[in-house]
């Protein structure tokens, strides 16, 4: 096996088994081969702890690949069409034994921009700065001692637009420090680390989330109340005759109690969804109920419902609701501490109905 799919396959696993660092299939990596023709990169639609030598993964074509971002067609082009003519050329420029219509991540026009070694994570402890009015000025003095600084980029929406925005900051930057950057801050999205090898990458992303949790909290609980069985129950039937589907699931564990006690779930919720995470494996933003009578009115934006004094209740399959539940854990921890930043900025309504049509 190649030694770069080898060093994927490991850096894959390395941040996708940490809930905290990635949920669901979010994010991606990336290896260039040492003769610079061909980049190994994580599958679309695959779980990073779950990528092995046979599935997970695609080797793309460099200079092919470089070519999409170069052709000055998409310009103009609407962007429903435009990035599904670029997921099909990105499929184009994969070289490798793959079977069936597995794409590359439609980031790959990042990846190919930068070093060596790229990691791409949601982390929860980044994101409580990501998703802050302050964030920016924020994060600029946790590492303001480094050599050379972290690059910010402003939201974009996700594939065209966010790598045409990086080609221009990140030439910028290289003008400035003649290399890089080695960190890079995606606004109401994640972070992107690159860099030579893999020890580095790693390094960087592990010094990046213990300076963001350094300024971070969550709150407690002494004791979790038992929610009442048949409640539970009930909800459950309300959801089903409300919103048909093939199985409601309940969670409730110290992370929501932690926010479903101290009444401050409503409030937290009140921005709408943060980034594209939630419209993927959410549906929408989180609903929030002060009674069962809330969940019947509304229409359904979302697949996650959390009820108070009771928990968190989704519709879905067994693994669509477990990531789920990790996304609405990670919420509520980036919301709470983006309080302190200024406050939390969510995705607009155009953004997020960009993720629905276009994908992420």
């Amino acid at each position: 096996m190649d030694k770069c799919l080898n060093e994927l396959i490991k850096i894959s696993r390395r941040v996708g088994r940490n809930p905290l660092l990635a949920q669901g299939a979010s994010g991606n990596t990336s290896v260039k081969t040492d003769d610079g023709k061909f980049m190994f990169i994580k599958a679309s639609g695959t779980a990073l702890a779950d990528m092995s030598k046979n599935k997970g993964w695609r080797r793309i074509n460099l200079e092919k690949a470089r070519g999409i971002i170069k052709d000055k067609k998409f310009a103009g082009m609407a962007g429903q069409k435009r990035e599904a003519q670029i997921a099909k050329r990105l499929v184009g420029c994969c070289e490798d034994r793959t079977k069936g219509n597995c794409r590359p991540s439609i980031e790959a026009n990042l990846h190919v921009l930068l070093d060596k070694y790229v990691i791409h994570i949601h982390p929860i402890a980044v994101g409580a700065f990501l998703n802050a009015k302050n964030g920016k000025a924020e994060l600029e003095k946790l590492l303001a001692n480094e050599k050379f600084p972290p690059l910010w980029i402003p939201y974009a929406n996700p594939g065209y637009s966010l790598a045409k925005k990086i080609i221009n900051l990140t030439g910028k930057y290289q003008k400035k420090y003649r290399r890089l950057p080695e960190i890079l801050f995606l606004e109401k999205h994640g972070l992107f680390v690159s860099a030579a090898n893999s020890v580095d990458a790693l390094q960087l992303v592990s010094k990046v989330i213990k300076k963001c949790s350094s300024k971070l909290t969550c709150p407690t609980v002494k004791q979790i109340k038992k929610p009442n069985a048949e409640e539970i129950k009930n909800v459950k039937l309300i959801i089903r005759h409300a919103f048909p589907t093939e199985a409601v699931h309940f969670f409730y564990n110290k992370n929501l109690a932690a926010y479903l006690q101290k009444n401050l779930t409503g409030e937290l919720l009140k921005a709408g969804a943060l980034n594209p995470n939630e419209i993927i494996y959410l549906k929408g933003h989180i609903v929030w109920a002060e009674s069962k009578k809330q969940i019947a009115k509304s229409p359904k934006p979302s697949i996650a419902f959390l009820i108070k004094n009771l928990g968190l209740f989704v519709i879905g399959s067994d693994k669509a609701a477990s990531i789920a539940r990790q996304v609405v854990e990670a919420s509520l921890f980036m919301r709470y501490n983006g309080r302190k930043f200024g406050g939390i900025v969510a995705l607009t309504n155009s953004e997020q109905n960009f993720i629905r049509n276009c994908g992420a």
